[in-house]
């Protein structure tokens, strides 16, 4: 029986990586290694594409991905035939250029990866950015949240249920989001997400969970759904400083 050999999986993950990571002028070179995406995998234990004929390992599937982001034509279609491409670099076979197969092996990668290495390459960047950006020589973040509908199957029911106001069956449900975005570089530092309602399920409480997060002495601009003295409390709490807006109900 073919067996998975994890010498095989750091040489795929450097070689499949290679196109975005080993060129200045590429995507991702300072910000995104092999390493680091090898060390991603096994914390989040992504484990797929084992045998030796497997064409989607979790690293050509990640590059397929990340080439859908970096490329004008974004269509899973196209991401499968550039995958197809590599891997003839690569000294490999082409394999299938079907979609839906490009498809099953990407949603076998789990989100907690995607936010991991998404806030790693923000941060990265964050720390890159040359002093004389920084105001006053802080770093600055925008926080705000917002809501996705989502595919209406029974998984995500029962984890993201609808909004009580809909009636059974005719509504989605819904996923409630908190992004931190630098102000410098536009890219996620922190990534929160939950029910739309529910106990600890409202921005503020996602954005509770972030705070550990920044870093001291940073400046954090909010709206103001965020401008409680509770809010401010815990912020001032971790060393942050924030901007934000006086609540609607103040001056009641």
């Amino acid at each position: 029986m073919p067996v998975y050999d994890p010498a095989q999986h750091r040489q795929d993950c450097a070689r499949a990586l290679a196109p975005f990571c080993q060129h200045p002028e590429l995507p991702f070179p300072a910000v995104l290694t092999g390493a680091d995406v090898e060390h991603a995998f096994a914390e989040e234990g992504v484990r797929f594409g084992t045998s030796r004929t497997a064409v989607y390992t979790p690293p050509l599937t990640l590059w397929g991905w990340l080439s859908q982001g970096a490329h004008k034509e974004k269509a899973c279609l196209a991401a499968a035939l550039r995958v197809g491409v590599l891997l003839l670099v690569l000294c490999r076979p082409p394999g299938d250029s079907n979609s839906g197969t490009y498809c099953r092996a990407r949603a076998k990668v789990p989100h907690a990866l995607l936010r991991r290495l998404a806030c790693q390459v923000g941060r990265r960047l964050e720390r890159q950015v040359p002093d004389a950006w920084l105001w006053r020589g802080r770093h600055v973040h925008l926080v705000d949240g917002f809501v996705v509908s989502l595919p209406d199957t029974p998984e995500n029911q029962g984890r993201y249920p609808q909004p009580p106001s809909q009636e059974p069956g005719l509504g989605h449900p819904l996923l409630r989001l908190v992004l931190v975005v630098s102000l410098l570089t536009a890219c996620v530092q922190g990534l929160a997400y939950g029910p739309y309602a529910g106990k600890e399920a409202g921005e503020t409480a996602l954005f509770r969970g972030l705070l550990a997060e920044m870093a001291a002495g940073d400046v954090v601009v909010l709206d103001r759904y965020y401008g409680s003295y509770f809010m401010v409390a815990q912020a001032r709490e971790r060393g942050l400083d924030q901007v934000v807006r006086l609540h609607q109900k103040a001056g009641l």
